[in-house]
Formats: C-alpha cells, structure tokens, sequence
C-alpha cells in the first residue's frame, strides 16, 4: 500500500511537472476569470513573502501565471477548455513569510506543497474553499497554533503531512474518521490519547511520533491491517 501511494504521488507530480509552459497568449485568453483569481492570490501571497534565498517567487510578475515558477496550471475539471492552477509546489525552497488569505482564490487547486521551507503563522481558514485539494504538505516548516481544522472542510484529501512544525493542543479524534491515505502529524507539540476510533482509520501510513501521546495503541489499532504507523517516541 505504501509504494502504491509513492508510485501515485510521483505519477502524478509527474503529470504536473510535464506540463509546459503556457503562453498565455496561445492558450488562455486574457479575460479567464479563474487566473484572474489566480493573479489576485499569488501576488497576496508574493507580499506575504520575506525572505525567498533561493528565488523561487522572482519570476511571479504579470498576470502570466501559469508561467510561475513553481505553478502548475491545467485544463479546469468542469471546463477543459479553460486553464487552472491545479498545483502549487514550492518544496524546499527555504522560503520565509506566512500564507494570506487570498490563497482560498486557488479554488481549482490539487496538490499544495511546500516543505523545508519557513512558512510561520496559522494555516488561513480560507483553506476550506479548495474543495479539490487532494494533496496538503506543509510539512518541516514553522507553522503554529492549534490542529488545523480547516483539513475538515476538503472533502477531496487524500495526502495530509503537517510534521515537524509547531502545532500545539488537542487533536480531535474525528481526524482519524478522514478518509485519507496517509497521514503525518509526527514532531508537533500536540498532546492526546489514542482514540478508540484509529482502528477505524482508512489510512495507510499514520505517523504519531514525538507528541505528547498518552495511552496503548490497543486491540482497535492493531485490527487494521497492512499499516505502516510508527506512533511515538516521547509520551
């Protein structure tokens, strides 16, 4: 299950990465409402932006945006015959600043990545507009405050990796009820106990690790089969 879910993740980063680059004189007119929303949000977020090392955001000029780099457009699922920005992927970029909310604007957006950078500040409740988010990583970044409930409003999630940040508090039991294929919320400083509804969980990597974890993984974890989840090495 686990190399299932890396081959489906490297095909389709693959799809993305094979895109090319759009002239957007030849494919999208000028007046495409939802690149407009795009322009809108990745400038918001370029401003939001305090340090960028490696340059990754000096291209983000003009409304072009499919030209990004690190911005991934493709044909919208509703109409093929308009482009969208379907993925962002700014991995390790070492990348500084916080996320607006202006970023619910991406509503076509698929894949959001951007670990090892140094993102800080909650995740914006904006989030819950992209109702196509099949792929959230945010992970090995600074990001603060509470479990991110905004994860509840995707309906379309599959891929959740919010480790190595600095999350804190509770985590609400109805996240292992997310019909997700893995999961990873290892090196946080969240505190709970296992719950009696993980067996229950659809996951195929669900990693606990280094939280403040309280209780045995019991009979219900261990009916699940074929799973792969480390869940602690501090208590």
């Amino acid at each position: 299950m686990v190399a299932s879910i890396c081959l489906h993740r490297a095909l389709l980063g693959l799809f993305f990465l094979c895109l090319p680059l759009l002239s957007a004189s030849e494919y999208y007119p000028p007046s495409n409402p939802r690149l407009e929303k795009a322009y809108v949000a990745l400038q918001a977020w370029k401003h939001s932006i305090t340090s960028d090392p490696k340059g990754f955001t000096e291209n983000w000029c003009g409304p072009h945006v499919c030209n990004y780099t690190g911005v991934y457009c493709a044909p919208a699922l509703d109409n093929p015959h308009e482009f969208t920005v379907a993925g962002v992927d700014l991995n390790h970029g070492a990348i500084e600043g916080t996320l607006p909310e202006e970023l619910g604007l991406l509503a076509d957006l698929a894949l959001f990545h951007l670990n090892s950078n140094k993102f800080h500040g909650a995740l914006p409740s904006s989030l819950e507009c992209l109702k196509l988010l099949y792929e959230l990583d945010v992970s090995n970044n600074q990001f603060e405050g509470s479990f991110p409930s905004v994860v509840f409003q995707l309906p379309s999630l599959k891929f959740l990796d919010i480790r190595y940040n600095r999350f804190c508090g509770d985590v609400p039991p109805c996240v292992f009820d997310l019909k997700l294929d893995a999961l990873f919320i290892n090196n946080n400083q969240l505190t709970f106990s296992i719950p009696d509804n993980i067996g229950n969980s659809p996951v195929s990597v669900l990693v606990l690790a280094n939280n403040q974890i309280t209780g045995p993984a019991g009979c219900q974890a261990g009916e699940h089969h074929g799973i792969e989840r480390p869940w602690h090495s501090s208590m």
